[in-house]
């Protein structure tokens, strides 16, 4: 490993030279996100950060340079014997060629090829990453696909534990945050859906660009598809609980209980009313806001009004201090999953806590909605203003009062939690403080 001077907010850039027992196969350009328990680099971290174009392109080929012939790019690079052994041995460490992470490098290319400036000065070097974009779309496309027309799911989630309250979902990079309580192969997710939609339009752009006559009517198609809007109704939107859902094996009442099975005394799962196939909808976060997020729901759509009711309710997501993960409350009763340990090891993260990236998301979402006639466009510039305020309030005060940018933000307190320092997709607020969303 090489270290390479020129830290940016905060982070290293490092090369990571990949060896095998057939030797060095490759060398990851990338940043490694500035705290103690991350020493690793992290795909979706790279995505999510706000540097200098020619780094971030740099960085994004060299992610692409780890795919393997089929379009699988490794979620996490483990640099040293200290980064692995921060973490358990698992999925963190060995990673399955059929799991996934956001497309956050096609998010992110999909932001230059819309920017002209850009485009003119980093087009060549953007175009010669397309055709790795296609493979890693296509193996996308191929591996997370749902059981309908149209549906994703994520690969990945332990159908066979007793041990957690709810089966974490790493590859959605929301690793907590409640699905169908009994996964099985009939699941698909809003969340990963509403990335493929937000993905073919950035690789119908890209083939255009590229001239790539003989793949656009499949992209075309693939688009046409994914973002149809009917379609995501259809598998996604409760008419009942006003949302976007997950769909699956799911049961409204779960428990964890301290009992000796095989001689073990821990905590095991107990289900108490029998799962279905049906909508998730005990659960209302970040997942269920994703057609916003992503702003794949027109400016006149009701349901974006719905979402924004949802994102300003102090009962739901609306908190001083940003967005918090889940919401507090599910039709006016307190929310099962909300601050609940998955099992005795695991402490709420997606489940309460505020995360400055998926925020970023949202303040990028309310801005661009305020600048499109329609009757939620006063109401966006509102809120978009009020929640950039409590954030960046929020982010100075704690950082005086510890001198650290931390992993996430306590909803109830706004005080730093998880990590520290952790200048990773936190340091967003750079970007935040700047209104700068490119």
């Amino acid at each position: 490993m090489d270290s390479i001077d020129g830290s940016v907010t905060g982070n290293a850039w490092i090369l990571i030279t990949i060896v095998t027992s057939a030797g060095i196969i490759g060398i990851v350009f990338c940043i490694v996100v500035t705290c103690m328990r991350c020493k690793r680099a992290q795909v979706l971290e790279n995505g999510a950060n706000d540097d200098d174009h020619i780094y971030r392109t740099g960085i994004i080929s060299s992610w692409l340079d780890t795919m393997n012939t089929y379009g699988w790019i490794p979620r996490e690079m483990f640099l040293t014997k200290e980064a692995s052994s921060k973490v358990p041995l698992g999925p963190w460490l060995i990673e399955q060629d059929n799991v996934a992470n956001p497309p956050m490098l096609i998010y992110l290319i999909g932001k230059f090829i819309t920017d002209e400036n850009i485009l003119s000065i980093y087009g060549n070097r953007i175009m010669k990453l397309y055709p790795r974009l296609k493979l890693f779309y296509n193996w996308m496309k191929n591996i997370q696909k749902g059981p309908r027309i149209g549906s994703f799911q994520w690969q990945g989630r332990d159908a066979t534990t007793q041990l957690q309250l709810n089966p974490q979902t790493l590859p959605s990079g929301l690793d907590d945050f409640p699905r169908a309580t009994h996964p099985t192969k009939d699941e698909y997710h809003v969340d990963i859906k509403c990335w493929m939609a937000m993905s073919s339009t950035v690789l119908l752009n890209l083939a255009i660009l590229a001239h790539d006559s003989d793949w656009l009517p499949t992209i075309t198609a693939d688009q046409q598809l994914f973002n149809n809007l009917t379609l995501l109704d259809q598998l996604h939107w409760s008419e009942q609980s006003h949302g976007y859902f997950d769909y699956g094996y799911h049961s409204f009442d779960v428990i964890l209980v301290n009992e000796t099975r095989d001689g073990i005394y821990q905590e095991y799962r107990h289900t108490l009313v029998a799962p279905q196939n049906r909508l998730v909808t005990d659960v209302f976060g970040y997942v269920n806001i994703f057609p916003f997020l992503l702003k794949l729901l027109p400016a006149n759509s009701s349901k974006l009004g719905i979402i924004l009711q949802n994102i300003t309710d102090p009962n739901c997501l609306w908190t001083n201090y940003g967005l918090r993960s889940i919401s507090k409350q599910i039709n006016g009763q307190s929310a099962r999953y909300y601050d609940a340990w998955n099992n005795i090891g695991n402490p709420p993260y997606w489940r309460s806590p505020i995360w400055i990236n998926l925020n970023y998301f949202a303040l990028d979402a309310l801005k661009y909605y305020s600048t499109i006639n329609g009757p939620y466009q006063n109401l966006c510039s509102i809120t978009y203003n009020l929640l950039r305020s409590n954030i960046i309030l929020n982010m100075g005060k704690v950082y005086n009062s510890t001198g650290f940018i931390w992993e996430h933000y306590d909803d109830k307190t706004g005080a730093g939690a998880g990590t520290r320092p952790f200048t990773g997709w936190s340091a967003l607020v750079l970007a935040i403080m700047g209104d700068d969303y490119r």
